[in-house]
């Protein structure tokens, strides 16, 4: 497995260059908890390479969206393939983690203090009378 880290300003764009699976999900682990550590917590997960992630891949990417929005960002998804979209769909990630499908939009879309998702989850939420 490989990895291609771009940095922007605060935001770091993580291209992911083949399959997280077994055999590759310790490197993938690794990657992300050295850009926690680094207090990374805008990050750009560039998926067009992969065609499958593994049910231990999607706890790595559920770990590292939680620990940065826990430190105010966030973890977008960027050029997902329909047959890896099927497997975030299947376990729920896609109703909570913004997808894009170019780079510029993902990027801009860091920083935004409330997400897309997390408005249409605030709004669905009715007082108590």
């Amino acid at each position: 497995m490989g990895f291609k880290i771009n940095r922007n300003d605060n935001i770091v764009v993580l291209t992911v260059l083949d399959d997280v699976i077994l055999d590759t999900i310790e490197e993938f682990r690794n990657v992300i908890h050295s850009l926690i550590e680094e207090n990374v917590v805008y990050v750009v997960l560039d998926v067009s390479s992969v065609e499958f992630i593994s049910s231990r891949g999607l706890g790595v990417i559920g770990y590292a969206m939680d620990a940065m929005r826990k430190h105010g960002g966030d973890l977008k998804i960027l050029g997902m393939k329909p047959e890896v979209k099927a497997i975030f769909d299947i376990c729920g990630l896609s109703q909570i983690i913004e997808m894009y499908d170019s780079q510029d939009d993902a990027v801009l879309s860091c920083g935004n203090a409330v997400s897309n998702v997390e408005k249409r989850l605030l709004w669905s939420i009715k007082p108590k009378e």
